[in-house]
C-alpha cells in the first residue's frame, strides 16, 4: 500500500487518529474486517522493496529495522488529500497536535507527544530550520506544500542523534528529487477568503545528475486573527526551492539543496481589553514582512562496495522579520544558524556465531546560532556554539531482530556539556509478521537565546536558566492480517522532562520538579477493496507538571479518520478526511500579565473532496470543502480559525 492511504507507519504503528470514542473506533475496524477474506484471497503475491528512512539513523535504515515510533508521509498523500500547507498534512500523524493564531500564515506550532515547538527538530532537506531568533521553534506558517516527496516524523527522544530540540522527536521533510526525463508540473487553484495558489516546477535526472525546481505564489485575503475581530488578515508567500547534485565517479556524491521564501503577514495585536480584565487578541494594523534563505551543500565518497561512506556536509538556515505597525511601531527580528559536520559510516557481516549485520556511525558537527532584535525599546544579538559528537552502533541478528545504541556528547558555551543516549530494539516474528518493538532514551534541550536575554521590552530575559533534561521510552506492537490488507499497531509511551522552562508573561523560569507525559497511540490501516484506503488512529495523552496541572495546549484526545477511493480505471478519485483535537487547556493573563488558565473546547473538522483526470496523468481537474461543518474553534485563546470554504483547480504534468 505504499503510497496509498494517508500516513504510513514504517515501523507498523499507523498513523490516523481513529475516532474520538473508542467504541467508534472497533466498530470500523470490525465492519472494515467483513469484506477482507476475498480481496485477500485474489491478491497477487509481490516482491516488497523494503522502505528506507534516514531520520531513525542518520543513515539509511530499512523500516522494519526501526525500533522507534516513525511516520512517513509520502508526495501521493499529500496530493490525494489536496494538501496546500505542511501543518495541515502533520495533523494526521498521531500524537501531534496543530496550534495556528489565526488564517494562512499565521504562527503556527506543533506539540509531538506533549513536547512544544521548540523542543521538536525539523529539517528540510537536512537542514535544521529551528529559528534561534524566534524561540528556538520552526513557524510552520510559511510552509506550503511545494515539491514535497516525504515526510517522517520521528517520536521520541532523539537528542543522542539529533542534539538539542530533539525532546519530543524530529520532523524530517524532504523535497522532491529529479528523476527521468525531464518533467515539468503546474498548478492553480482558486477558492474561499480570496485564495489564489500557483505553482510550477521543473524535474528529471541523467546518468550524471539530477534536478528539480519548483517555485509558488499564495495569497489570501485571510481572515481576522484575532477571535473578536472584524477586518481581514490577508497573506502572501513566494516560494523558491532547489534541489540537486551530480556523481563525477560511482563513488561520489555532491547534492545541493535550497528553499528562499518571501512572505508578507498581517496580524492583529495582543493586548488590554479592560472589560474582560484580561489581555487578548485585538484588532490591529499591523504587517511583517519574512525572509528565509536555506541552504546546503554536501558530498559522500563511498569506498570497499559501498560499505564505508564518508559525509560532509554544510548548511545554513537565516530568518528575518520586519514589524511594521501603522507605520509607527517597527521592529527587526533576524535569526542565523549554520552548521558544518563530518559523518563516517561501517558497515560489514559476520557469521562466525550466528548471521549479523554490523554498521558503525560516527559524527562530528558543529553549530553556530544567532539571534538579532532591535525596536525603539531595546536591541540585543546573542550568539551561542556548540559542538557534538556522536557514535552509533548497529546490529542485527538472523535477519529478524535489530538493536541500536547512541550516545552523543554536546560542548556548550553557555552552559554544561551534555551526554545523551538512545537504544531501540525492532523484532519481526518470523511467519506472522509481528512486529515488537522499543526505545528508550533521554534529551536536552537548551533554553532559548530570547529566554535568556528577553528581546522585547515586556519579556525580561533570565540567564539563570538551566537546561531541560528529558527521559523517555515507547513500547509497540504491529500486526499485519490478511494478506497485509488491514494492519494494526499500539504504542504506549511515557516521557519526563526535568526543569521545564515555563514562561510567566514578563519572563521564563525553570519549573521545579519533574513534568511527565504518558500515552497510548493505537493505528489501524486498511485496504478492503482494490483502490479503497482507509487509515485512523486514536491518541490519548496526559501531560502533567510536578503539581498535577495539566500543561498547556496538550489535549488528552487526538483521533483522525481518512477514507480514499479511485475509481473508473484510476482516473477518478475522492477522499474524505475527519479530525478530532479534545478539549485542552490555554494560559491567559490579566492587565498585568499575571497568568492564568482557561478550557478551549475540542472540535471536529471533517474536509472532503475529488479529483478527475481529464486527461490521465496529464490533465486533473480537482476541488475540496474544508471545515465542512463549519465548526467554530480555536487552537489558541482569543485567535479565530477559518470556518466552512471551498477551493478547486488545475493540474498539469507535462
Amino acid at each position: 500500500m505504499a503510497g496509498q492511504g494517508w500516513c504510513h507507519m514504517t515501523h507498523g504503528s499507523l498513523p490516523f487518529r481513529a475516532l474520538a470514542r473508542q467504541r467508534s473506533f472497533t466498530f470500523s475496524l470490525v465492519t472494515l474486517t467483513i469484506g477482507f477474506a476475498s480481496a485477500a484471497t485474489a491478491a497477487e503475491d509481490t516482491v516488497t522493496i523494503p522502505e528506507l528512512v534516514i531520520t531513525a539513523s542518520r543513515v539509511p535504515v530499512a523500516s522494519e529495522q526501526v525500533g522507534s515510533a516513525l511516520s512517513v508521509l509520502t508526495r501521493d498523500d499529500l496530493e490525494s488529500g489536496q494538501i496546500r500547507v505542511i501543518s495541515d498534512a502533520l495533523r494526521r500523524v498521531p500524537g501531534l497536535s496543530v496550534n495556528r493564531t489565526g488564517g494562512a500564515g499565521s504562527q503556527t506550532e506543533l506539540y509531538l507527544r506533549g513536547a512544544k515547538a521548540n523542543q521538536t527538530l525539523v529539517l528540510i532537506d537536512g537542514i535544521e530550520v529551528n529559528n534561534p531568533g524566534s524561540g528556538s521553534a520552526f513557524d510552520f506558517g510559511d510552509l506550503v506544500a511545494t515539491d514535497i516527496e516525504r515526510i517522517e516524523v520521528l517520536r521520541g527522544p532523539q537528542s543522542a542523534l539529533w542534539g538539542s530540540d530533539a525532546v519530543g522527536g524530529v520532523i524530517n521533510i524532504v523535497t522532491r528529487k529529479g528523476q527521468g526525463v525531464p518533467t515539468v508540473r503546474g498548478m492553480v487553484e482558486g477558492g474561499s477568503f480570496g485564495t489564489s495558489q500557483v505553482q510550477a516546477g521543473l524535474s528529471g535526472a541523467t546518468d550524471l545528475a539530477h534536478y528539480a525546481l519548483s517555485a509558488s505564489r499564495f495569497a489570501t485575503q485571510g481572515i481576522s486573527s484575532a477571535r473578536s475581530g472584524t477586518e481581514a488578515d490577508g497573506y502572501k508567500n513566494t516560494a523558491l526551492v532547489l534541489r540537486g547534485g551530480v556523481s563525477p565517479t560511482d563513488t561520489l556524491d555532491i547534492e545541493v539543496a535550497g528553499r528562499l521564501v518571501s512572505a508578507t503577514l498581517q496580524y492583529d495585536d495582543f493586548g488590554a481589553d479592560p472589560a474582560l480584565g484580561l489581555m487578548r487578541a485585538v484588532d490591529a494594523d499591523i504587517k511583517e514582512y519574512r525572509e528565509q534563505a536555506f541552504g546546503r551543500l554536501s558530498a559522500e565518497l563511498r569506498s570497499f562496495d559501498d560499505h564505508w561512506r564518508n559525509k560532509i556536509d554544510l548548511s545554513v538556515a537565516s530568518f528575518n522579520a520586519t514589524g511594521d505597525q501603522n507605520n509607527a511601531w517597527n521592529y527587526t527580528q533576524d535569526g542565523l544558524k549554520t552548521k558544518i559536520g563530518y559523518q563516517s559510516s561501517v558497515s560489514f557481516a559476520t557469521d562466525t556465531l550466528v548471521p549479523a549485520q554490523h554498521v558503525l556511525t560516527a559524527l562530528v558537527e558543529h553549530e553556530a546560532e544567532s539571534a538579532y532584535y532591535k525596536s525603539a525599546w531595546s536591541k540585543v544579538a546573542p550568539e551561542v556554539e556548540t559542538t557534538g559528537v556522536v557514535g552509533e552502533y548497529r546490529l542485527t541478528l538472523f535477519e529478524a531482530l535489530s538493536l541500536s545504541g547512541s550516545v552523543r556528547q554536546d560542548f556548550n558555551e553557555l552552559f554544561d556539556d551534555a551526554t545523551t543516549t538512545r537504544a531501540t530494539a525492532a523484532y519481526v516474528v518470523p511467519l506472522i509478521q509481528t512486529k515488537l518493538r522499543a526505545s528508550v532514551g533521554t534529551g536536552v534541550k537548551n533554553p532559548t537565546l530570547f529566554q535568556l536575554y528577553g528581546y522585547t521590552s515586556t519579556f525580561k530575559g533570565n540567564p539563570d536558566l538551566r537546561p531541560e533534561k528529558s527521559f523517555g521510552w515507547d513500547v509497540g506492537v504491529d500486526q499485519p492480517l490478511l494478506n497485509k490488507r488491514l494492519t494494526l499497531g499500539a504504542t504506549f509511551f511515557h516521557t519526563e522532562i526535568d526543569k521545564l522552562i515555563q514562561g510567566s508573561g514578563v519572563s521564563a523560569e525553570n519549573v521545579s520538579g519533574v513534568s511527565t507525559i504518558n500515552g497510548v497511540e493505537l493505528t489501524a490501516q486498511a485496504e478492503p477493496l482494490e483502490h479503497l484506503h482507509v487509515a485512523a488512529s486514536y491518541t490519548f495523552q496526559n501531560a502533567e507538571d510536578a503539581d498535577g496541572k495539566d500543561l498547556v495546549r496538550r489535549p488528552n484526545h487526538l483521533a483522525s479518520l481518512d477514507v480514499s477511493y479511485r475509481f473508473l480505471d484510476e482516473r477518478a478519485q475522492v477522499f474524505s478526511s475527519l479530525q478530532y483535537n479534545g478539549a485542552r487547556q490555554d494560559t491567559t493573563y490579566d492587565l498585568s500579565y499575571t497568568p492564568g488558565s482557561t478550557t478551549l473546547d475540542g472540535y471536529t473538522l471533517v474536509s472532503f473532496g475529488g479529483s478527475y483526470a481529464l486527461v490521465k496523468d496529464k490533465v486533473e481537474l480537482f476541488g475540496r470543502v474544508e471545515n465542512a461543518l463549519d465548526q467554530d474553534y480555536q487552537e489558541v485563546f482569543s485567535y479565530g480559525a477559518p470556518g466552512i470554504a471551498g477551493y478547486g483547480g488545475l493540474r498539469l504534468k507535462l
